[in-house]
């Protein structure tokens, strides 16, 4: 079923935009023709850069955000020693967490 207000005839204006003029030459379409290719190749190299950064970024190490809640004194002991900020300054101990130098 067609959208109300649509004309099911309409016509994409970016078509006629890059259609080519009805009375271009043979020597003007190869002209066309060879800038296309060459925008092509420009366009193929950016969606291969696009594509190797996506797959940069897949593989780098994702950060793991953790909340802790409850009291300051809330019973977590860590070396002998208890409380959130222990819990957070310990972490440097931790082999899969990362921080930046800047902090703690």
């Amino acid at each position: 079923m067609a959208k109300p207000g649509r004309n099911n005839h309409s016509i994409d204006p970016l078509d006629l935009a890059i259609a080519p003029s009805p009375d271009e030459s043979a020597e003007e379409r190869e002209e066309r023709l060879l800038k296309e290719r060459e925008a092509k190749v420009v366009s193929d190299a950016i969606d291969k850069e696009i594509e190797a950064e996506r797959s940069a970024e897949k593989k780098k190490t994702k950060q793991v955000k953790i909340l802790l809640l409850g009291q300051s004194e809330s019973g977590v002991v860590i070396n002998g020693t208890e409380g959130k900020s222990t819990v957070l300054k310990s972490a440097h101990d931790f082999p899969l967490i990362e921080y930046p130098d800047d902090r703690y």
